[in-house]
């Protein structure tokens, strides 16, 4: 494999966890606000961490679970491209 074989694969890495991070942190947003907690869906969207928790505190585990999962990929996969 070549370098830049190599540099397209990290980036394209990066670019898909960032979208599923985004994707969950919006999902997560969505349930929030349903079970009537606007301010915790907010924040969700502003600092998806944050959002982790007052999630699985809300009941939203497997949710919160997938995005902790996604936000740790993400920072993997950009701890990889350098």
């Amino acid at each position: 494999m070549t370098a830049a074989s190599t540099a397209f694969a990290a980036f394209g890495v990066v670019v898909g966890t960032f979208a599923i991070t985004v994707t969950l942190c919006v999902v997560l947003a969505v349930g929030l606000a349903r079970n009537g907690k606007r301010a915790a869906a907010l924040v969700t969207l502003v600092v998806p961490p944050v959002g982790v928790v007052l999630a699985y505190r809300a009941g939203l585990r497997r949710r919160a679970l997938a995005l902790a999962t996604a936000l740790v990929a993400y920072l993997i996969a950009r701890a990889w491209l350098g």
